[in-house]
């Protein structure tokens, strides 16, 4: 997991250099997920896929200038269309959107969609938040760190995709975002999220990075872990419904993809099959073996690693030889007060970890004992 430096004085900049560095993968990561937008929705050709992309463009154009030009960029050197970059980024949303109109198939495979936790600190500022990233095993390969230094900006670190703004990410004022999915029967045209999570990391609280959230028109739901290392907040959300979930770091905030506030259960719908709630039980088992308060990024990273109840287990394995079942695709940990990322592609267990500091210039390999 080399850390990959975009280095611009524009978001222009940026886009293009990212872009310049991965045209190949761009092409090749949108295409997959094209592709799996014909099987898991109910969109039944390209043009449709590309005309629901093109329906979210005025929206990121009139939301955020700079993210916007950060796309255009991004589309510039890359050789994907606009469209292209949408699907890209915003897949499990697009998939959402029609959700009203189809049942998936009783045998349709779980996909996936993260788990998460925050371990209250020892120390004031001092928690500690991470997640697996669970989605389609085909998206592995793409799996990127890359550290995004913007004039007049924090720097962040970010866990991401190749061509994707960014799935998770914390910045040198100590805000991280988590984001895990949920699957909710609102979903509508919105802002795409990894460009929620880039907005978010532009501040330097993470009170002020969720009210952010809070005034977004967003597509779909997510469940946000916002935290600096001394407040956190965890966020539910629909197409249009948002609700705090729990606010503070003064205990543990366990989460997987399902409503854990009672006003969303209502708007939710889970797939068959989903591994949900065992990941929830198997989080919290292994939460409860860590120091009640002060835990390391490394004890959590070596969570995240549990095998317990394998293929269906914490760190998720594809139960079937479909290239595109859910797995865990990486994780990520964020370390507040030092301002520490470790990240893994692929398997907690059977890959290196990655160490890097937000503003340094070097990823470095670890394993824990």
């Amino acid at each position: 997991m080399e850390k990959i430096i975009l280095t611009g004085r524009t978001p222009r900049d940026i886009g293009e250099q990212h872009g310049a560095l991965f045209p190949g993968e761009i092409a090749a990561l949108a295409e997959i997920r094209s592709e799996l937008m014909l099987v898991r929705s109910d969109l039944t050709d390209r043009a449709q896929v590309t005309r629901l992309a093109a329906a979210h463009l005025p929206v990121m154009r009139d939301w955020d200038a700079a993210l916007w030009d950060e796309l255009v960029g991004l589309s510039h050197t890359s050789g994907a269309s606009l469209e292209q970059l949408v699907v890209l980024n915003h897949y499990t949303d697009l998939r959402d959107i029609r959700r009203a109109a189809w049942a998936p198939a009783e045998d349709a495979p779980d996909p996936g969609g993260c788990s998460m936790a925050l371990m209250p600190p020892e120390q004031p500022g001092a928690a500690v938040t991470g997640q697996t990233w669970d989605m389609h095993g085909s998206a592995e390969p793409f799996v990127r760190l890359i550290e995004v230094r913007l004039a007049g900006a924090p720097t962040a670190t970010l866990l991401t995709l190749t061509g994707c703004l960014g799935m998770a990410g914390l910045n040198e004022e100590g805000v991280g975002v988590l984001i895990n999915n949920l699957t909710p029967t609102d979903a509508r045209v919105g802002v795409l999220w990894p460009a929620v999570v880039r907005r978010m990391l532009r501040e330097t609280t993470a009170e002020a990075a969720a009210n952010v959230l809070l005034g977004t028109p967003l597509g779909s739901g997510h469940h946000y872990l916002v935290s600096d290392g001394r407040d956190a907040f965890s966020i539910e959300t629909s197409g249009r419904e948002k609700r705090v979930y729990k606010r503070g770091v003064d205990g543990p905030i366990l989460h997987t993809n399902h409503c854990l506030v009672p006003e969303l259960l209502p708007l939710e719908e889970l797939p068959e099959g989903t591994t949900t709630h065992l990941r929830l039980q198997h989080l919290s088992r292994e939460v409860q073996a860590l120091p009640a308060r002060g835990a390391s990024a490394a004890q959590l990273a070596r969570a995240f690693g549990s095998h317990e109840g394998f293929p269906r287990s914490l760190c998720m394995h594809a139960a079937s030889d479909d290239p595109h079942a859910a797995t865990t695709c990486g994780a990520v940990v964020f370390d507040h007060a030092r301002r520490q990322v470790l990240a893994v592609q692929g398997c907690c267990v059977d890959h290196p970890w990655s160490l890097t500091e937000v503003g340094g210039d070097r990823s470095v390999p670890v394993r824990f004992d």
